[in-house]
């Protein structure tokens, strides 16, 4: 087929194409210039010469679209030339959507690569307590204009919103039928989902992790992002002034999460709700575990954001022994897994000195906040472990 030099200058080529792991799909070539330079065939010329190029590219096209036809590879249903536009420059689209046959969990790992180059990237971000969804949109241009090869989708969770007092659990639980509900809803094909999670958020994302809903996408997890993370709870706070509003705030306030997160929740320390999540699987699935943690932090104690021992753990107590069993059963799971990249960063910020500051709130809350920090953070190490 010719390309109309007079009227239009390119071809658009919608193709119905029978697939192995798809009910069927539409792909959408496109291709157009108004003369001048083009980068991707490398001719600068007039625009009769580099519509004759791109009569060449076409017809390469064709012929090779006839000979998937001759297969029975596909079915055209629908082939035109479109109008001259405005756009001085050549535009190439792809567009694989809607009709999917979603791959089970048993299908073999040869189709894995194929699937994580034409599927989506889910990242799901997961605020903290009295937080929202607008709490980390901060780090979503980083990755989205770091991140170029692959098409990524961001859930800003904000199912939660309203609760974070309720029940880690429940949380975990609203937390997982909303990433089900984004998935059904934008019909995504996943082949990788991250986290990222800010303060109590981690909790909340480990805690949906083991649930059997998400076995299918356990193959798919990527990156666990955790800033400011109470993984090992609010135990051993070394600040007096926090460990004094956190008793008046557990006297006056029956925050569920606060007394999980405080070790509180049971008389038993072992049937409490963190020594259980610490027994169930969830770190381990991930390639890379980021665990980000701020000298400045006095909400969420230092070896909580970093999960590892600390040296009031180690003075022979009942709780010191729970402590360090809790720290063997999340670490030991994924240092045993050779393709699990555990990588602890510290952060040191230069803050002005306020109420929050000696609170502790100021430091805490700058992991997501200080724009500085997260474009040095993304910019030399973070963006790595999202491509």
């Amino acid at each position: 087929m010719m390309l109309d030099n007079d009227s239009n200058e390119g071809i658009s080529v919608n193709i119905r194409m029978r697939l192995n792991h798809y009910q069927h799909g539409i792909i959408t070539f496109v291709y157009g210039c108004l003369g001048g330079r083009t980068a991707v065939i490398g001719h600068q010329g007039n625009k009769h010469e580099t519509l004759a190029e791109y009569d060449s590219l076409a017809n390469r096209l064709l012929s090779q679209i006839a000979r998937l036809i001759e297969s029975n590879s596909l079915i055209i249903s629908r082939m035109r030339l479109f109008d001259e536009t405005s756009e001085k420059k050549l535009i190439l689209e792809q567009l694989i959507p809607t009709e999917i046959v979603y791959q089970s969990s048993s299908t073999g790992s040869k189709d894995k690569s194929s699937s994580e180059d034409d599927g989506t990237h889910l990242i799901v971000c997961v605020h903290g307590l009295g937080g929202s969804e607008r709490d980390l949109r901060p780090i979503r241009p980083y990755i989205e204009s770091g991140v170029t090869h692959e098409k990524i989708d961001f859930l800003m969770s904000r199912c939660n919103m309203h609760c974070t007092v309720a029940d880690i659990d429940y949380l975990a639980s609203r937390l997982l039928n909303e990433i089900l509900a984004h998935i059904t809803s934008k019909k995504l094909i996943i082949s990788r989902i991250s986290f990222i999670g800010f303060s109590l958020g981690n909790l909340i994302i480990r805690s949906a992790l083991w649930r059997p809903e998400l076995e299918g996408y356990l193959g798919n997890l990527h990156t666990f992002l955790s800033f400011g993370g109470p993984h090992m709870g609010l135990l051993y706070h070394s600040r007096f002034l926090f460990k004094i509003g956190l008793q008046l705030q557990q006297q006056f306030d029956s925050s569920v999460s606060i007394s999980q997160m405080a070790f509180t929740d049971h008389k038993d320390p072992r049937q409490r709700f963190l020594y259980k999540l610490s027994q169930k699987t969830g770190l381990e699935h991930f390639k890379n575990v980021i665990l980000v943690s701020a000298l400045q932090d006095y909400i969420v104690p230092y070896h909580s954001t970093r999960i590892e021992m600390c040296k009031d753990a180690v003075k022979g107590s009942e709780l010191g022994t729970v402590y360090s069993e809790m720290l063997q059963n999340v670490l030991e799971p994924v240092l045993n897994n050779k393709n699990c990249n555990l990588v602890r960063y510290d952060v040191s910020f230069d803050l002005p000195k306020s109420v929050n500051y000696f609170i502790g709130a100021t430091g805490h809350c700058a992991l997501i906040s200080s724009w500085q920090f997260l474009e040095n953070f993304f910019q030399n190490a973070g963006l790595k472990y999202f491509e």
